[in-house]
């Protein structure tokens, strides 16, 4: 199961990429896990609720990872049509600086040119599961921590995510 996973893994071409603390002025700590995968981060608070492809500023290499909506059509990512994404969010397109952006509570996707070049989707979404291959297995949101790692294998490597609130 373990090699597996680990080819899953190499397949999908998962690797480390940056996460950036995030501070303000407010007195309580929280502390989220963040699973780093090669072009892709899961965030945790405290169960996996945000999936986000790239997850910094390169917008030229998205996670080989394939996206199932409600009615069983499955997508690899970089190939989910911007008429489906709109179908299935329930929403206009609207442009920015270039891009085509389509958002609703729990999902922002973006394309350029055609081609889609950043897809976050978080919370209860019911309108993406999240698989590593075509044939799945696919996971709803929130995903569990050991549901992660045995559909994805284990991350490149955990991180930190602390948010501090209020005065000195």
């Amino acid at each position: 199961m373990k090699g597996r996973l680990l080819m899953s893994l190499a397949l999908m071409g998962f690797a480390a990429v940056a996460v950036f603390n995030i501070s303000s002025c407010m007195s309580s700590n929280n502390q989220d896990d963040v699973a780093v995968y090669e072009h892709a981060a899961f965030y945790s608070s405290p169960h996996f609720t945000t999936f986000v492809s790239p997850p910094s500023g390169n917008t030229s290499i998205l996670a080989n990872v394939y996206i199932e909506i409600p009615d069983g059509r499955r997508f690899l990512l970089a190939q989910l049509p911007a008429n489906v994404t709109s179908e299935i969010l329930g929403v206009d397109g609207w442009e920015y600086d270039g891009e085509l952006n389509y958002s609703d509570s729990h999902s922002h996707i973006e394309y350029r040119d055609g081609q889609l070049v950043m897809a976050r989707i978080s919370g209860d979404s019911e309108k993406f599961r999240i698989g590593p291959t075509e044939d799945g297995p696919f996971l709803s949101f929130p995903i569990e921590r050991d549901q992660l790692i045995e559909v994805f294998g284990e991350p490149v490597r955990w991180k930190r995510l602390v948010t501090r609130y209020g005065g000195a």
